[in-house]
């Protein structure tokens, strides 16, 4: 059972417009900026690019970033496996 069964439907709608008036082929960031702009028009907040710091043997790193977050739901962007490590790899 979905957590927010509406919202899932609004992103999953959206993307597949998204594929279906674009198609394959295109350079990545093309994508994401016409799913920000789809989600817009269906009244889904969303937030792209969102600065994600990582922690690279000790130092911070700001090259990391979650590429989708959806604002008016409760869907969040996956934590990655190595974020998930790090603390365990950068304890003393």
């Amino acid at each position: 059972m979905l957590i927010d069964e509406a919202l899932t439907e609004q992103i999953i709608g959206a993307a597949m417009e998204v594929h279906r008036l674009l198609g394959p082929g295109l350079m990545e960031n093309v994508y994401p900026v016409c799913l920000a702009h789809e989600l817009d028009l269906r009244g889904v907040r969303s937030q792209r690019e969102k600065p994600l710091p990582i922690v690279y043997k000790g130092t911070q790193l700001d090259c990391g970033s979650c590429r989708f977050r959806i604002k008016s739901g409760s869907l969040r962007c996956p934590p990655h496996p190595a974020i998930n490590r790090r603390a365990t790899n950068n304890a003393p």
